[in-house]
């Protein structure tokens, strides 16, 4: 159960956001609870107190996450006319080729002139087509939309380019260029450009809405499948150069500037983290909840990123269900359960029928990734074929929108009955069918010793059921004392 535990809290503070703003009465359940662990858990107590002072101190993260990330104004939100911040992720484009932005914010002003101090993380709208990168700082000159808190921009201004950025904005752009030269405008290039750079432009809409429909939207977002990708194939390589055991470690560098170059999107940085923590001796839950802390220290504002929480609940559904027992689409279904609350929360439906695309999708996702690399690197030979694997998704993604199965919050949870019902019997089937093998096996053995023992004349033999006995050697023998055993109604010596 430790494996859900980025999951349970990710989604306690998007549904209720104020439990973490008690720390001192987490310290009092904390001591409390260590207080009956000394009086009643002797045998494992020393790991009931850690296990309890890491949750604490892992409360006190969230606790401390959640108030960085929360806006604060000086002045209220209809009287500020201006913004400064710096941007803590890539913009993203709109449907009105406007630019959408997170930005965490230092300062404010309003129309009288007056100055206060910002802080927190704000959304806002920003009129350019081209998009920001991470790290820029800007000054936003607009207001507050009344239904949200989502600030409009009518003038940006970017107050500084940092070398970082703009160096990701040459290599970004000299990409996006030779695949341009070598696909042509279209839903290819759409495609390619999203899977290897995690730009997308307004050709790509046509991807993204047959994906939701479809209930395959994570397969189109950097994710770590993607960087599961760059891994395999450096791994592959680096090892035929500097063997298995330097190539394992060595190959995380290539999904590095992958990273670096893709932008901070949670997901990413998320695989990449975990990639780094399963280095270490410990165990892959372990390794998850160690990378989700220091992705929460690092990057405080994934609490209350969407994209974050289907991240960290997919690839948390994912480690539950190497522990459960072996049925078709298992990490599959697993995975539509521990996503479909967020879709319920912010769409009101889920798509159950996902579960029978999300992995054809997957696989030709994955292909034409490699098929872009394969394009970006050695020319135009592969083009048509990923033209075709293109259409191929476009054709299955279109079945897919067009047989939709959306249920609400009753049908959700008749599947969590369906999908626990099934892995309860198969989990009761398998421990009874090991318990008839072990069962088998040592009625197996029994025979073969029984029969294996008899002596032909009937006499005593050594190792003859119940009638085997050993007489107990003097308390400090002399070397060379004969040690065999005597045996039963013999009085001879073994053999």
């Amino acid at each position: 159960m430790c494996a859900l535990l980025p999951l349970s809290v990710l989604y306690l503070y998007h549904f209720v956001p104020s439990l973490y703003a008690y720390p001192g009465l987490a310290a009092v359940v904390a001591l409390v609870s260590i207080a009956l662990m000394f009086m009643v858990a002797k045998r494992r107590r020393t790991r009931c107190i850690c296990r309890t002072l890491l949750l604490f101190a892992l409360y006190l993260l969230l606790a401390s996450a959640g108030g960085s990330i929360e806006p604060a104004w000086a002045f209220e939100e209809d009287r500020i006319v201006a913004l400064d911040g710096v941007l803590m992720e890539d913009s993203t484009l709109s449907r009105s080729e406007n630019q959408v932005i997170r930005l965490r914010v230092t300062s404010c002003y309003t129309r009288d002139g007056d100055e206060g101090e910002a802080r927190g993380i704000a959304s806002a709208l920003i009129k350019i087509p081209e998009p920001l990168y991470a790290s820029t700082p800007v000054h936003l000159e607009g207001s507050f939309s009344s239904p949200s808190t989502l600030f409009i921009a009518e003038d940006t201004t970017l107050l500084e380019m940092k070398r970082f950025a703009l160096l990701r904005r040459r290599l970004i752009a000299a990409l996006d260029g030779r695949l341009l030269s070598l696909l042509g405008e279209g839903t290819t290039h759409s495609l390619a450009k999203m899977l290897l750079l995690g730009q997308s432009d307004s050709e790509g809409f046509l991807l993204k809405d047959l994906a939701v429909l479809s209930g395959c939207a994570h397969t189109l977002a950097l994710s770590g499948m993607h960087l599961s990708f760059f891994l395999s194939i450096s791994t592959l390589l680096l090892s035929l150069l500097v063997g298995r055991r330097w190539g394992k470690r060595v190959a995380l560098v290539p999904p590095t500037l992958f990273v670096l170059l893709a932008g901070p999107k949670p997901s990413l940085v998320r695989a990449l983290l975990f990639r780094f923590a399963i280095l270490l001796p410990i165990g892959s839950t372990a390794a998850s909840n160690g990378a989700f802390a220091l992705q929460l220290l690092l990057f405080p504002e994934v609490l209350s990123s969407l994209s974050a929480l289907y991240s960290w609940a997919a690839f948390s559904a994912l480690l539950f269900s190497s522990k459960l027992p072996r049925f078709p689409l298992r990490t599959t279904a697993l995975a539509i359960a521990a996503t479909a609350p967020a879709s319920l929360a912010y769409s009101g439906s889920w798509n159950a029928i996902g579960l029978l695309l999300s992995t054809p999708v997957t696989l030709l996702i994955a292909l034409a990734m490699a098929l872009s690399l394969v394009v970006v690197a050695g020319g135009s030979l592969c083009a048509p074929l990923l033209v075709w694997t293109t259409k191929a998704l476009l054709s299955l993604l279109g079945w897919g929108a067009s047989h939709t199965l959306e249920f609400g919050l009753v049908g959700y949870l008749c599947y969590l009955l369906i999908l626990l019902t099934v892995v309860v019997s198969i989990g009761y089937a398998e421990s009874i069918g090991k318990r008839r093998r072990r069962h088998s096996y040592e009625m197996g053995v029994r025979i073969r010793l029984s029969e294996g023992d008899q002596h032909p004349l009937g006499g005593a033999r050594l190792c003859d059921d119940e009638e085997v006995w050993t007489e107990l050697s003097a308390l400090n023998p002399h070397e060379g004392e004969d040690r065999l055993p005597a045996l039963a109604g013999s009085g001879a010596a073994g053999p």
